[in-house]
């Protein structure tokens, strides 16, 4: 969808964008208000991360990193969505089309490395050194993404990157799951394993689910075709998921999250359970 969108903004003009299907721009309408509230949440999710010290373990730095970058994909689908009503700037759209795979597989590589116990109780020095270069992988693409668009070069190859470690997360997931029921009653996980493991489901299965509804938008006819595109947008309210998520399932985000959003009662924050895998981490980073 991407590069067919990439090439009408090259070859077209405005006009040739409002002549679209009405379902086209309903389509894209809707994607824009779900990015708009994937936006929001992600700023609500980094916000109280960043502000609340409380917050600041381990899980929920990863959690905090992951929000970043999946706050950047739905800024650049949304401003993907408005160069396709107004197509006067191709190189923007350009620019948007290789960002948007870099900062998926980024955010993917942070979820698989939050559902790994192994590497979630390795040192953190090694998550500080995997944080910076996922960073350095965001500036050097966008390096790249700015020349390749520039110069006009084919560069579609990009696009199997987030499939490729989608596949590799969904598959540790699956096999994650299968363990999990296997060893239910005489090892059963641990809450914040289980914590972890729900974030991940919602990120990686969500994400699953979008690609299904792809697939299925090429073999169907054009009619249900126009229907099934409607779903596409709920992808980018993974941040709303995980929102409701993290104040449902951690008594200590939800009590931050009262305090901060209802300022006619404040909530005791320490009366709140915390897991111990993060106390420990927060107490190796003091």
């Amino acid at each position: 969808m991407d590069v067919e969108m990439q090439n009408a903004t090259f070859n077209g003009t405005d006009d040739d964008a409002f002549e679209r299907p009405l379902y086209e721009h309903l389509h894209l309408g809707l994607m824009l208000i779900t990015t708009l509230v994937g936006i929001v949440c992600h700023v609500i999710i980094i916000y109280l991360i960043v502000m609340m010290r409380k917050l600041h373990s381990r899980t929920y730095m990863l959690i905090l990193n992951w929000s970043i970058h999946d706050l950047l994909v739905n800024i650049t689908v949304m401003m993907s969505g408005l160069t396709f009503w107004y197509p006067s700037l191709p190189q923007m759209r350009c620019v948007d089309s290789h960002l948007q795979p870099i900062l998926i597989f980024n955010a993917t590589l942070i979820i698989a490395v939050l559902n790994c116990n192994t590497l979630m109780k390795s040192s953190v020095k090694w998550n500080k050194i995997l944080c910076g270069c996922v960073y350095g992988i965001v500036i050097l693409m966008s390096v790249i993404s700015i020349i390749v668009c520039t110069f006009h070069i084919n560069f579609f190859l990009i696009f199997f990157v987030p499939l490729s470690m989608h596949v590799v997360a969904l598959i540790t997931l699956i096999i994650k799951e299968i363990n999990k029921c296997w060893k239910r009653r005489t090892d059963p996980l641990s809450e914040e394993t289980a914590f972890r493991m729900n974030i991940a489901r919602i990120y990686i299965y969500n994400w699953t689910f979008f690609l299904t509804i792809c697939v299925l938008m090429n073999v169907v006819v054009p009619v249900v075709q126009s229907w099934i595109g409607f779903l596409v947008g709920v992808v980018f309210m993974n941040s709303l998921f995980v929102l409701i998520y993290l104040i449902r399932a951690d008594k200590r985000f939800r009590i931050i999250f009262l305090n901060t959003f209802r300022r006619e009662q404040e909530y005791d924050v320490d009366a709140t359970i915390s897991f111990a895998e993060d106390d420990n981490s927060i107490r190796n980073t003091q």
